[in-house]
């Protein structure tokens, strides 16, 4: 494995090859490298329990397993920032805007995106600790 200076290595170990027929099927074995490369946040009890919710609930699917955004915004370093949405407006991706962004998801809709984010089935306790989790990630540099 050729280091690269850009990138800090962060396992003393090479991914582990399996190829299955015509596929070829790259698997990291995570105990070798911990978290599979991504160190862990330290996160207060609230974003924990957050971030266990936005993976069983599915968040991490559309929005990436850290918040890196996929076929769905980034949600890391989103706190406080501009969103226009596809109607035009510009709205501050605060407390209240994500609340609405998770209990309703159709309502504002960032531009750019065209996927509709699914209901869910979270209270509003389990929605403010989803919450707790996106302030406290990274944001995606």
């Amino acid at each position: 494995m050729t280091p690269n200076p850009s990138r800090p290595a962060r396992c003393s170990r090479p991914p582990h090859f399996i190829w299955a027929g015509c596929a070829t099927l790259i698997v990291v074995f995570a105990a070798a490298c911990g978290t599979g490369g991504t160190p862990p946040l330290a996160l207060t009890p609230e974003a924990q329990e957050g971030q266990r919710l936005y993976t069983t609930a599915g968040c991490a699917g559309c929005h990436g397993r850290a918040g890196q955004g996929g076929v769905g915004p980034s949600l890391a370093g989103i706190q406080g920032t501009e969103r226009t949405l596809t109607d035009g407006r510009i709205v501050i991706a605060d407390t209240n805007y994500l609340v609405r962004a998770i209990m309703e998801p159709d309502i504002e809709i960032v531009s750019g995106y065209s996927l509709r984010m699914p209901s869910n089935r979270l209270t509003e306790s389990e929605v403010q600790s989803v919450i707790a989790f996106i302030t406290e990630l990274e944001p995606v540099r």
